[in-house]
């Protein structure tokens, strides 16, 4: 008898085990993660900009490099005159 009533109120268990109720704490921190996301998007979207612009500068100055090797080396073939 003794385990049949120990088997059934492990069956049932404690109501509130597992279970959390939101209150106050939960929906600030909610919130604070909402607005966390929204920063690292936004500083995400910032480094790519900048990231961007460095890229199409050091496209620019590759682009400048090879033509002035170009000369450099169209001066050399002709060679002295």
């Amino acid at each position: 008898m003794l385990d049949s009533m120990m088997d059934e109120s492990l069956i049932q268990g404690t109501p509130d085990i597992g279970k959390k109720k939101r209150d106050k704490d939960d929906t600030e921190l909610l919130q604070y993660l909402e607005r966390s996301d929204e920063h690292h998007l936004q500083s995400l979207e910032a480094s790519r900009v900048v990231t961007n612009n460095l890229l199409e500068q050091i496209s620019t100055s590759n682009a400048v490099l090879l033509g002035l090797i170009g000369r450099v080396v169209a001066v050399m073939e002709a060679g002295p005159k």
